[in-house]
């Protein structure tokens, strides 16, 4: 999906990140895309934020814009650097950590709330340490409570996902001991709110276990790209840290500083993200056609897989712009409905209707247009053609203009009636 995004002028509506993008790219990211991985970053005290500070004046390559930052003498920084080697948080750390943020972000999110509860299952059945327990049940927490709260809005699988999450609270109240925290207490109150308010939780079948070992990885090509390994753990929170001029677990001091971070920058933003990613960039990069690659910056990928990033009264302004009328003119008073209708729409609407209308997640970087026709007949629904261009001739090789079929109705009720009716049937058959 996202080589063909970039390729074909499709944005996602997903914003990537920009060591993502780089190394789609085959460009070495850099030590301030480590304010991107979690468990790095934790606010302006976090373990990256802390790094920067100490390197601002020392690595001024490394760290953009660090000689704003206040300066540390040599003698504040080996009193920082006391006790500290050679070491940062391990790959399972980071992805718990990222867990976190996900289900703790879910909750304003309904079309979320399922999925984050499953991996908030996941946790609590991995998690090793009281603090990680305790970390998990604080997120999902008021997830569950806002499940509570607005029950027309419950996933289907609400139900599935809340059994799963039962066992899995069950089974690590079992297996850990040490008493029960006041965030676990407060978790498994909530769970017996919502299990007596869904009714009968169904059971299902739990999860097979992590296996203690990892099986050969698999290539693209078809061959072995991993040997067989040991299975990440949440009980390893930290790891060596190994490059040029440094040593794992050696003391840290003003001499290796700088190849300490160099080296965290390689481990977090590509030694530790193989083989998986590696796979993604060979196929990103068999989509891609290689002179669009050629001539892409890592901000140009990033807004190709994106679109543009507007606030709901400048896209519809945006989407306005880009507009052409068929058979028409701008006041007809069928295309005044139409725009009344659109600008009155709810962030989610207004993503939902243009995606239906265009085929796009969001507005893109690149060239398009998009032309409304109106037609007489207003006991259709409105209809779209997303696969046209501005090329009258057979190739249909110009820029991309999606053209909606636009019924003249009388009332923006009728109007607005008639377009849920089609974009519920669009998403019913999974057309987005």
């Amino acid at each position: 999906a996202i080589g063909m995004a970039a390729a074909h002028e499709c944005p996602l509506g997903l914003l990537f990140a920009p060591p993502f993008c780089k190394v789609m790219l085959r460009a070495r990211p850099e030590f301030d895309d480590l304010q991107f991985v979690p468990g790095l970053t934790d606010g302006a005290c976090g373990w990256f934020n802390s790094l920067r500070l100490l390197l601002a004046h020392r690595a001024p390559q490394l760290t953009k814009g660090g000689e704003a930052m206040a300066f540390v003498g040599d003698g504040e920084l080996e009193l920082a650097l006391e006790g500290l080697e050679a070491r940062m948080p391990s790959g399972a750390k980071q992805v718990f950590d990222a867990c976190l943020t996900y289900v703790g972000g879910a909750c304003a999110d309904p079309h979320l709330w399922e999925s984050a509860i499953a991996v908030a299952a996941a946790m609590l059945r991995e998690a090793s340490t009281a603090p990680q327990l305790s970390a998990t049940a604080a997120e999902l927490t008021p997830l569950l409570q806002r499940l509570r709260q607005a029950p027309g809005r419950r996933p289907p699988g609400a139900g599935r996902a809340i059994s799963d999450l039962n066992r899995s609270l069950q089974a690590c109240g079992k297996a850990r001991a040490g008493g029960t925290s006041a965030e676990l207490q407060a978790l498994k109150a909530t769970l017996e709110e919502v299990c007596r308010d869904l009714g009968d939780v169904p059971v299902h079948a739990p999860p097979p276990p992590l296996p203690d070992t990892l099986e050969e990885g698999v290539s693209v090509g078809g061959k072995s790209c991993t040997p067989r390994r040991q299975a990440p753990s949440l009980a390893r929170e930290s790891m060596d840290v190994c490059g040029v001029g440094i040593r794992g677990g050696e003391p840290l001091s003003a001499s290796n500083l700088k190849a300490f971070a160099e080296a965290v920058a390689v481990s977090a933003l590509e030694e530790q993200l193989q083989p998986f990613l590696g796979a993604v960039v060979a196929e990103f990069r068999r989509v891609v056609p290689a002179k669009l690659l050629r001539g892409l910056s890592w901000r140009d990928l990033q807004d190709r897989l994106s679109g543009q990033r507007l606030d709901q009264a400048s896209f519809v302004a945006e989407w306005r712009r880009h507009t052409i009328c068929e058979l028409c003119d701008d006041d007809d008073p069928a295309i005044e409905l139409w725009w009344r209708h659109v600008r009155g729409r709810s962030p989610e609407e207004l993503r939902r209707l243009f995606a239906w209308c265009t085929g796009y997640a969001a507005a893109p970087v690149t060239a398009w247009k998009f032309q409304i026709q109106v037609i007489e007949d207003t006991s259709r629904c409105p209809t779209v053609n997303t696969c046209l261009t501005d090329d009258p001739s057979a190739a249909n090789r110009g820029v991309k203009r999606p053209t909606l079929y636009l019924p003249a109705y009388s009332s923006a009720e009728e109007l607005a009636r008639r377009f849920d009716w089609a974009i519920a049937g669009a998403c019913e058959m999974m057309l987005r």
